[in-house]
């Protein structure tokens, strides 16, 4: 029998984890590749993807630890000849970033600990004097090339991204510490940089002008990460195990089997592409659900949001639209301190956003982007419900989400139309924009923060639906929602509709939310899954307001009577 290999929770350093019988997915192929011609390289992943995993594995084949790598690819299935090398390994991950003193002060710190551990006594009073002198002295000692691995380039940086002025005169110190990796070309061997972010003017692109980008290059879209057959192979046997303890804590119903539960944990943590094809599980959320057996925001709830919350409050950006697949991009890899870049490259390169498709046009390539996985989805409709201090608790506004879902599956309307008032409630009036866009972005909210998996805008048959659900019953709900006015003007003042009116209205929006339906034939393409496909047409109106006519999509039909200008839907 064999033996379970342990998760590596916050374990990167490559030696522990092949000692310790960790989970190791085997990176090593990729690696030899980027050896074999000692180009120095870049790469951009999120923060808690594996990047430090992958520089430790590096200084391991840099340094020959040959007895690390039996039974992975370099070691079974290369030529590759083990010679150690000299090398430089800096992390910034843990550099102070109180000031720019404290960032050269820790910069320093770390240099001279390489530096004793050689015996080598370089000179230089700043950092940048201390590491080119510390290249030219390793290269003297062992009459090779030097190694230099940075991990985290930009953390610091990042660090103090809201506070301009400090990211400014951080990323000035920091170009001038990598600007040492130019002049010191001649003792410099292969070269691996990595960070969350490409930062203009940051000196390590000027530095070295051949560097290559591999972030968005197909070839290395999954150097970290887990792919889907290094998933399977690597927590098969872990299934059976947490399948029992989701069911006993109810996580997943009774019925569910193994290759369900599998599904669920790609919804949740597949789906990050940099290529438009090669997907990739996120390894932080994969090993704490299967330390935990729960779904949780894991991997989003490990870093601090902060500037997130800014970013989305200060330029007013609209999440929902990151799921509509209409808008394109370019230029996704470099972004400057301050405010100039990009809010989508930044999401891109954090991880909040991911590359859908890749379409290759005359001006070049442009990037359709979308969140990756339910994981993502339902942690920013929580930032961007709850960015308002006024709202009410974020708990009850959750249970009240799951509440419309339950409505909803069970076809119970009038529950579901007071759930989702009760939800638009716990929102202040003058926070509503009373238009139809405000309330469907409201919906797609609710039903991600219930953990279901849904997109908007989506181009369908004839046009473009509001709102698809594929709800935890495994059933597809097409969703159309209607804006009813509470008000009209009348010579320029605002005057109340009646109740009457009102609810008049409401009826002529749930009709032609199901002849828009029908019309632009939003269910044909859920046809033939062998699941049930239900049409839901949604009213709000200004005073919030709800109603909802739901019905499987066999029941009703598109007629149009003879004489009269307009459709109509009938029960069959």
């Amino acid at each position: 029998m064999s033996i379970i290999k342990k998760l590596p929770i916050g374990i990167a350093a490559f030696e522990t984890l092949r000692q310790g019988n960790y989970i190791y997915a085997d990176k090593t192929e990729i690696l030899y590749r980027l050896l074999e011609d000692m180009t120095p390289y870049f790469l951009s992943r999120p923060r808690r993807f594996g990047k430090s995993s992958l520089v430790s594995t590096l200084r391991a084949i840099l340094t020959g630890r040959r007895e690390l790598f039996e039974g992975l690819w370099i070691h079974d299935c290369s030529n590759y000849d083990w010679a150690p090398n000299p090398v430089i390994h800096l992390s910034l991950n843990s550099i102070t970033t109180d000031s720019v003193a404290t960032v050269q002060s820790d910069l320093l710190a770390n240099l001279k600990d390489i530096a004793k551990k050689e015996k080598l006594e370089p000179n230089g009073e700043t950092p940048a004097a201390f590491f080119g002198s510390l290249i030219r002295d390793l290269h003297d000692k062992y009459g090779q090339n030097v190694a230099v691995l940075i991990d985290e380039y930009d953390a610091p940086i990042l660090a103090r991204l809201s506070e301009t002025g400090l990211a400014n005169e951080i990323r000035k110190a920091l170009g001038t510490f990598y600007g040492v990796l130019k002049s010191a070309e001649e003792h410099r061997g292969f070269t691996f940089i990595t960070g969350v972010t490409r930062f203009a003017k940051a000196s390590i692109f000027s530095a070295l002008n051949n560097l290559k980008d591999l972030t968005l290059d197909p070839e290395y879209a999954a150097i970290c990460g887990f792919t889907l057959d290094e998933f399977d192979s690597l927590f098969a046997d872990r299934l059976p195990q947490t399948l029992a303890r989701t069911k006993s804590m109810g996580i997943i119903n009774n019925e569910a089997t193994e290759a369900d539960l599998r599904n669920r944990i790609l919804d949740w943590y597949n789906g990050y592409t940099w290529d438009g094809r090669t997907r990739i599980l996120n390894p932080w959320s994969v090993l704490y659900f299967f330390n935990n057996s729960f779904f949780s925001e894991y991997w989003y709830e490990s870093g601090g949001t902060s500037f997130l919350a800014s970013l989305i409050k200060e330029r007013q950006i609209d999440l929902a639209s990151f799921n509509s697949n209409d808008f394109l991009t370019d230029g996704l890899n470099t972004i400057d301190v301050g405010a100039g870049y990009s809010s989508k490259a930044l999401l891109l390169q954090a991880g909040y956003l991911t590359v859908d498709r890749v379409s290759i046009t005359g001006g070049g390539k442009k990037f359709f982007l979308r969140f990756p996985n339910l994981e993502i989805q339902a942690a920013m409709a929580r930032l961007w419900l709850f960015l308002e201090e006024s709202l009410a608790d974020p708990l009850l506004m959750k249970i009240q989400a799951q509440a419309m879902v339950a409505a909803l599956i069970q076809r119970q309307a009038d529950e579901f139309q007071m759930a989702f008032q009760s939800f638009l409630e716990n929102i202040p009036w003058e926070d509503y924009l009373k238009s139809e866009a405000y309330f469907e972005t409201l919906f797609l909210m609710a039903m991600i923060m219930a953990g279901q998996d849904c997109d908007c805008q989506k181009s369908v048959g004839s046009g473009k639906m509001d709102v698809h659900l594929r709800a935890r019953d495994g059933n597809d709900y097409v969703v159309e929602l209607k804006f009813v006015k509470a008000a009209v003007k009348v010579k320029g003042k605002e005057k109340d509709l009646t109740g009457e009116q009102i609810q008049k209205n409401m009826e002529k929006a749930l009709t032609a939310a199901m002849v828009q339906i029908e019309k632009n034939k939003y269910t044909l393409k859920f046809q033939g899954r062998g699941n049930k496909i239900y049409k839901a047409a949604l009213a709000v109106s200004g005073n919030l307001d709800v109603r909802l006519v739901l019905e499987e999509a066999a029941n009703w039909t598109l007629v149009k009577k003879a004489g009269q200008p307009h459709f109509s839907v009938k029960r069959v």
